[in-house]
């Protein structure tokens, strides 16, 4: 009785990290959504709430939700699976679903990362803007940071801009993009 509530314990665990992964694709579309709506409050925070490091420094992307949720949906599958099928207990099952975890988040980790980083990176080079015109799309207030959209290569490209002078610049207004530092073009007034 013991071993069969282990199973569905193990089952109910890997089927919940299942779902959850399988929500978490859906609700990336959503997630960039109330990114952007909270982004003028995250912005300001990001500018004036520095906590120590500058740049482009940022936590390692292998360990995302892919590879969690993957840990622990292989952990729950290969466990319940190694009870169910092959008559192991559940301390020698937990044992061979670290093994399966780690095999499953190591590969949705992977697949994580590749759609992540191919959604956050294009054919360019953000360097490649310097000296280029473009036109304010969302306001860049006074110490923080907006959106501009220039043309590359005859393709409308947006990115997050700032003021290198740190002032405001209305949407609308031209600007020339100086150069680019992380994410971010540095921008001023054209003209």
């Amino acid at each position: 009785m013991v071993d069969q509530i282990a199973i569905w314990i193990y089952f109910g665990l890997g089927s919940l990290m299942l779902l959850l992964l399988i929500l978490s694709f859906i609700l990336s579309g959503i997630a960039d959504f109330v990114q952007d709506v909270v982004s003028p409050v995250s912005d300001w925070a990001g500018d004036n709430l520095s906590f120590g490091h500058e740049g482009s420094f940022e936590f390692s992307h292998l360990l995302n939700s892919g590879s969690i949720l993957g840990f622990l949906a292989g952990f729950g599958f290969t466990a319940a699976l190694m009870m169910a099928g092959y008559g192991v207990g559940a301390v020698s099952a937990a044992l061979w679903g670290l093994l399966g975890g780690a095999v499953l988040g190591t590969i949705l980790g992977l697949i994580y990362f590749g759609l992540n980083k191919s959604a956050a990176t294009s054919s360019y080079d953000l360097n490649a803007l310097a000296g280029l015109t473009g036109e304010v799309t969302e306001r860049i207030f006074s110490g923080s940071k907006g959106m501009v959209v220039c043309v590359l290569k005859g393709v409308r490209v947006w990115n997050v801009a700032q003021a290198i002078d740190g002032g405001d610049i209305p949407a609308g207004t031209p600007v020339r993009i100086v150069k680019a530092v992380g994410s971010t073009l540095y921008v001023q007034r054209e003209g």
